[in-house]
């Protein structure tokens, strides 16, 4: 049975009719004079906004409150602390007494923070309302049903002219299959999105509940009336993954996403009396430079700038004992950096980045390798096509030497796919690049192409899964195939020709020569020696963490239902690169 949802506070001053007027119809007003909250210091005080929380409002309620509604995403990548969700628990409630029918959907994570959220955070801020602002509201689990406003009528009986309003509000989680099954959605909130397991299947299920456009045949002329629909995402960073793909297609303009950041400095109690030389703005350092150039873009006062400076660097040093990286994750001054910050990525973030950035500019072909079976000999050429599976960047110079490292899953044409990158050794830069699900005998071929191409290459199976693949390469009379040089030696200093066995050629992924690849491979991006021009690798590289096995182990891999093939070719053939012949800046 449902419950109702009661406020709880005495002390309300009373409310004329102006005055509720203004109360319904504003929601700064709703606010500041209807609702309130236990701050920091556990005082039950009036909800008054701050500057971030302003900001989020200016954001949103034009959208939410538009004459001419339409369907938007909102993208709100905020600092801990500031605030936000409080906002948007008034923002849910106050819009559920305004717009009749309307549906929210609020999804966290987890289960547990679902339920804790909805109880120790959302049901108290509703119970905050003042009595004579707040509908007949019943409560269900973890949803609330806003019935109607009470004008004649009573809890019990509905009244002649009281107000129907059929708007709810449920929290979710984002684990459980279908969390946006059930109802018709106007407004789904997806926060922490960046701290979700699965975001493919959660939203699948949520815009296929958001509620679409309708034909209105009320006039003499049909035409489609526009829904009200606000999907807000609603996150602080958590490395590269999902939400930080969908900032930077809002940065990009590629996507009809409107982005708002929320930082730390835009809080205007995060300042502190300075001292020493923060109080005279000098001997700056230069990431104290930096803010001092936000400030002033954002159009700070210039005399916030060294109390702002003073609290940042108190937090730093006692908060977080100095380390920068923990300062940047939880009190990002710009985007990217609590992007960076955030991740536990295996490769350094901000190579990959710089990377990113280059691969931009990089001119790339797409298309496949084959040969002319009319010409008589084997002589591979690239054929440009769209829907190739091999990205061409650079092409063979005379009198260099390539390799081409090979992830072979073995899952054939209904497994993971396989990926290689061809590497130039004199310039040590990805000229080519191959990605596809094909099988063995297919895979084989293309990498001998690939092989013949490039200055008989040497290809570099990862052995683990590879072996098939090198006999296939064998017995298509392909011999230049790296071996393990150690094996070599050892047959040469006992003075006896080497016999074949499958497990000295390519490179045995074992936990030690993994850690050994990916030392190699952060040495070569962090020094600017190595270049890969990928962006579909650079996005996997960025995705590739450091995770927890279930021994407690740390494992290099990537995320569920993301894939590593194109890292772990990399890392094939970058694990066979003497670094020592490359000037290093002990990085």
């Amino acid at each position: 049975m449902a419950d109702i949802v009661k406020s709880i506070y005495d002390g309300w001053d009373d409310l004329t009719q102006d005055k509720y007027d203004r109360i319904v119809t504003d929601f700064e007003k709703f606010c500041s004079d209807a609702v309130r909250i236990v701050d920091k210091s556990l005082d039950l005080v009036p909800f008054i906004h701050n500057s971030p929380q302003k900001k989020i409002n200016d954001f949103i309620i034009p959208h939410l409150f538009s004459d001419n509604p339409k369907p938007v995403t909102l993208l709100i990548h905020k600092t801990r602390q500031v605030g936000a969700s409080t906002d948007l628990f008034s923002l849910e409630d106050f819009a559920c007494m305004n717009i009749p029918s309307f549906r929210v959907r609020h999804i966290m994570p987890t289960e547990d923070e679902s339920t804790q959220v909805f109880n120790n955070k959302f049901i108290p801020q509703l119970e905050g309302i003042h009595p004579d602002v707040l509908p007949l509201v019943t409560r269900r689990g973890n949803s609330v049903d806003f019935k109607r406003i009470i004008v004649d009528g009573t809890e019990a009986k509905r009244g002649d002219n009281d107000i129907n309003l059929d708007s709810s509000i449920k929290f979710s989680s984002a684990l459980i299959k279908g969390a946006g099954h059930g109802s018709t959605l106007n407004m789904v909130v997806l926060d922490e999105y960046a701290h979700y397991e699965r975001t493919d299947k959660i939203e699948k299920g949520i815009l296929a509940t958001l509620a679409k456009d309708v034909i209105d045949k009320g006039g003499k002329r049909v035409k489609k009336k526009k829904n009200r629909v606000l999907t807000i995402y609603m996150s602080t960073a958590n490395g590269h993954n999902k939400f930080y793909e969908l900032y930077k297609a809002a940065q990009r303009g590629d996507s009809d996403i409107k982005y708002l950041f929320i930082p730390w400095h835009m809080m205007e109690e995060y300042q502190m009396e300075p001292k020493g030389r923060l109080k005279e703005l000098t001997y700056l350092t230069e990431y104290e430079l930096l803010l001092c150039d936000i400030f002033e873009k954002e159009g700070y006062h210039i005399q916030t700038w060294a109390p702002k400076l003073q609290f940042y660097d108190w937090v730093l040093k006692n908060e977080y004992q100095g380390d920068l990286s923990m300062m940047h994750a939880n009190y990002p001054s710009y985007p990217e950096e609590s992007f960076s910050a955030s991740s536990q990525s295996v490769l350094p973030t901000q190579s990959l980045v710089r990377l990113r950035d280059k691969a931009d500019e990089h001119i790339s072909e797409r298309g496949y390798f084959t040969v002319d079976s009319e010409a008589g000999k084997f002589d591979p050429f690239f054929e440009p096509d769209n829907r190739g599976n091999c990205t061409l960047f650079k092409r063979p110079v005379n009198g260099h030497k390539y390799i081409i490292g090979i992830d072979p899953t073995g899952g054939g044409y209904d497994g993971d796919p396989s990926a290689a990158v061809v590497i130039d050794l004199t310039t040590l830069d990805n000229v080519c690049s191959f990605h596809d699900e094909v099988d063995t005998i297919d895979l084989a071929e293309t990498m001998i192409m690939l092989g013949k191409f490039y200055n008989n290459a040497i290809l570099i199976p990862e052995n683990n899964t590879g072996q098939p693949l090198i006999m296939e390469l064998r017995d298509r009379g392909y011999t230049n195939i790296y071996r393990d040089p150690n094996k070599i030696l050892r047959d040469m200093n006992a003075g006896r020709q080497s016999e074949f066995s499958i497990t000295d050629y390519g490179i045995r992924m074992t936990s030690r020569s993994k850690d050994e690849a990916i030392r190699k491979a952060r040495k070569l991006l962090l020094n600017n020696i190595y270049t890969d021009y990928d962006k579909d690798f650079i996005k996997e590289a960025l995705q590739f963490v450091w995770m927890t096995t279930a021994a407690g182990n740390k494992k290099a891999t990537a995320p569920k239902g993301e894939h590593d093939d194109r890292v772990m070719a990399r890392l094939v053939a970058l694990y066979t690169i003497n670094i020592r012949k490359f000037k290093l800046d002990g990085k």
